[in-house]
Parts: C-alpha cells; structure tokens; sequence
C-alpha cells in the first residue's frame, strides 16, 4: 500500500513536471525573457531536465517491484520513459543547442531547424505524457 501511494506520487510527480515544463515554461520563455535571459535556459536549464525525468522513472520503476502485486507492464513504460529521457538528453538537447546558437547568428534556414527541433521537443513531451497518464491509471 505504502509503495503503491510513493509510486503514484511519483508518477503525478512525473505527470506535473512534463505539463509545467510543455506548458508554462516553454511558452513563457519566449514570451517574457531578454536574450540572455533565454539562452541560459535554453542552453543549460532546459536539457537538465530530463535527466531528472528519467532518474524519477528510474525510481519509479524499483518501487514498482516493491509492490505486493509488481507492475510489469507499468515498469516496461517507466523504462520506456527512462530510454526517452535519455535519448532527449543525450541527442536532442545538443540538436537544439546547436540550433539555436545558429538561430542566434542568424544563419540560412536556422528558423526553419530551430522551430523543427522545438516541434518535436514538445512531441516528446506530449509523448510521454500520454504514457506517463497511462501508468498513474494503471497504479
């Protein structure tokens, strides 16, 4: 009982964080912040935050095998969220990185990848959103 409460409460942990960071923090970054002010998130804020998403479904996924009844099926979709996480971290934040310090430059086309890359950011965040709901139903 204990385990599935702290599952749940990660995972609605999990569930807020995306929302906040697709819907409030992305938005507003380009709405309200100076130049500088937008670089340092994009640049360095931005990308840390999958991490923390993956070492939180990390955790989620030891918990659920703590439970007296283990969640197979919701702990393959937290390690489908950890490898998202990962791939975000790891391959996706440098593109955007690199995207953006070509925006910033104003090279040819550099709109055109920037916005492409932001696009499938929020996709990402979409994507595993929709999972991530599916496990705290599953819980």
């Amino acid at each position: 009982m204990i385990m599935a409460f702290l599952l749940g409460l990660l995972t609605f942990g999990l569930i807020a964080g995306v929302i906040v960071l697709t819907l409030v923090t992305v938005p507003q970054i380009y709405q309200r912040l100076s130049i500088e002010h937008e670089q340092l998130l994009i640049k360095e804020v931005m990308p840390m935050a999958y991490p923390v998403i993956g070492v939180v479904a990390l955790l989620s996924v030891f918990l659920s095998f703590l439970q007296t009844q283990p969640m197979f099926w919701g702990a393959v979709l937290l390690v489908a969220v950890v490898g998202t996480s990962l791939f975000a971290w790891g391959y996706m934040a440098p593109q955007i990185n690199q995207s953006y310090e070509l925006l910033q430059q104003q090279k040819f086309g550099a709109d055109k990848d920037f916005s492409q890359w932001r696009n499938l950011c929020l996709g990402l965040n979409a994507a595993l959103l929709v999972v991530l709901l599916i496990v705290f139903v599953m819980i």
